[in-house]
């Protein structure tokens, strides 16, 4: 990084955007773990029999049924992913004995979801009642339901790479986190 590039922060930026650009190459593979945790949904107990769905890039995965309003499934699920540009959509079904009704649905864009070789607490997402479309893509979700979903997202490095390259990863995946979480900081301070 050249003195000019330090005094005015660019190279800091040019660096993570490298980075960004390295990892939605598809030749770059990143492992997304996600851990479906529990849910907490709004009604009588009862009236669910709950499993959820996680569809990313034509890949989709589903937990076993659980009954309750608090159906708790601790499942892990790792998706190979070769572009950020895409989401996680997460869906929350209720089975019926003739067809299964959709009880909310989220969409997680992938860049925001952070690189950790650990499973942390997870957090809890908000379910909507609909999709947004774009060009036959999800692009988002709206109208707000009661229920939560409780997730941990991460990356992982694949483990068939060798230890010079998880290290370049890592470090790579580290500042494009940090400079996402001096983003969200500055985006809340007021001016």
């Amino acid at each position: 990084m050249t003195a000019e590039q330090q005094a005015t922060g660019l190279g800091k930026l040019t660096e993570g955007c490298s980075a960004l650009e390295e990892l939605q190459n598809p030749a770059a593979m990143s492992l997304l773990c996600v851990r479906v945790k529990k849910a907490k949904l709004h009604g009588p107990p009862d009236k669910f029999n709950a499993y959820v769905t996680l569809k990313v890039q034509n890949v989709k995965s589903t937990t076993i049924t659980v009954r309750g309003d608090q159906p708790c499934w601790e499942q892990d699920f790792m998706f190979e992913i070769s572009n950020l540009d895409s989401g996680l959509v997460v869906e929350l079904w209720n089975k019926g004995l003739i067809w299964d009704t959709m009880i909310g649905t989220a969409l997680i864009p992938l860049d925001t979801i952070h690189q950790s070789d650990e499973e942390g607490p997870g957090s809890w997402t908000a379910l909507d009642s609909e999709v947004l479309m774009k060009e036959d893509q999800i692009c988002g979700t709206t109208n707000p339901t009661p229920h939560q979903v409780l997730l941990d997202t991460r990356f992982e490095l694949p483990f068939d790479i060798p230890e010079d390259e998880a290290e370049y990863w890592t470090s790579k995946l580290e500042r494009i986190n940090t400079m996402q979480i001096h983003d969200e900081v500055g985006s809340m301070t007021v001016h």
